[in-house]
């Protein structure tokens, strides 16, 4: 099993946020896990193996020592964690503490840390509505590493107003000094709903295309594996958890808004904290569920195995679909076919939405 969890609460929400998180709302806390322990103890599946383990939000390390303790012997004493493959545990730097970063550690010695930096300049990270200042991730960064962390990931956006090309490069050249495990480098998107939305801040496409050239050449020269569209590693720290999902493998979400994806079936929790604490354990947090057909599922697969460097299997089915498609990707050497797979180069990376809407 695949397991994700999700930890909705957070101080304050970034300016560019469309997850599900709600600031301000900690009293909720204590119900909140009482809740996931309800709809973990409803689940077919208890007793299973994990092979990698998720704990997303929202802010996780909003979470005291203690609730994080909690949380995660919920999870211990309901699931095989024996062969627990990765732990991933999201995190910003404001929230983190010693104690906190012990009792992860206490649960898994090989943690995957991810920090929330997104930017490594404070200008930027006020722009974003972040509460962290450059200081803090640093201080934070070195108490992980001091605490026995050997596996963290950094998350960065570029395309924030007012970045540069050259500023952003610069930024980059700051993580990777750090040499952390794995650097995620997202794209600025902005959604209707957020407060960029509602303010109507635009992305410059071409600057992005830019920043984007840039972060693959500096990440790539510093011995960072392009694993994924967003996504670099040093050998042996590929993300096995979001590998799965871009496989369009199957997983078991828990929690307020957390996706569950089953015999091809995709099902959504509630987004409402309240209507989640007060039903979880019973069918009504079940909101969304959407069974693809055969052809949007296809579509689907390609779009998500496409992502990944390693792309996926050329099988009859899509070969007889989209010879035509890939083979003027081939010539035009965004596309490579080899040992019976396609996938993107490095090439078509720069242009990889264009790609993937010719398979949807």
């Amino acid at each position: 099993m695949n397991l994700y969890v999700h930890v909705p609460f957070c101080r304050s929400k970034c300016k560019y946020c469309d997850f599900t998180s709600y600031p301000g709302r900690e009293e909720f806390i204590p119900a909140y896990l009482q809740a996931l322990e309800r709809e973990i103890l409803s689940l077919s599946n208890l007793k299973c193996e994990i092979n990698t383990l998720f704990v997303g939000g929202g802010t996780p390390s909003m979470l005291s020592a203690a609730q994080i303790k909690q949380l995660l012997g919920i999870i211990r004493d309901n699931f095989d964690c024996s062969g627990l493959k990765e732990f991933t545990f999201e995190s910003n730097p404001e929230s983190l503490s010693k104690d906190k970063l012990e009792a992860l550690l206490d649960f898994d010695r090989k943690t995957r840390l991810s920090i929330g930096v997104q930017s490594c300049l404070d200008e930027h990270l006020q722009t974003l509505g972040r509460i962290h200042s450059t200081a803090d991730f640093l201080e934070k960064y070195a108490l992980a590493l001091m605490t026995g962390f050997e596996n963290i990931n950094i998350d960065l956006i570029y395309g924030i107003p007012g970045q540069t090309v050259k500023g952003w490069l610069v930024e980059l050249k700051k993580a990777v000094e750090l040499k952390p495990q794995h650097i995620s480098a997202y794209c600025l998107t902005v959604s209707p709903e957020t407060q960029f939305g509602r303010d109507g801040v635009a992305v410059n496409d071409e600057t992005t295309a830019e920043m984007y050239r840039g972060a693959v050449e500096m990440l790539t020269g510093a011995g960072y594996s392009h694993y994924e569209i967003s996504n670099f590693a040093l050998p042996g720290y590929e993300c096995e958890h979001n590998k799965n999902y871009w496989r369009n493998g199957e997983y078991t979400g828990i929690g307020c808004s957390a996706v569950s994806h089953a015999n091809a079936a995709r099902c959504k929790n509630t987004v409402s904290l309240e209507k989640y604490i007060e039903n979880a354990g019973t069918d009504k947090i079940k909101e969304e569920t959407d069974r693809p057909g055969a052809e949007s599922k296809l579509s689907e697969t390609i779009m998500l195995g496409l992502r990944m460097r390693s792309g996926m299997e050329l099988t009859p089915e899509i070969h007889s679909k989209y010879a035509g498609v890939i083979d003027g990707f081939v010539k035009d050497g965004y596309m490579g076919v080899a040992g019976g797979r396609f996938f993107i180069t490095p090439k078509g990376f720069f242009v990889s939405n264009r790609i993937l809407t010719e398979f949807f």
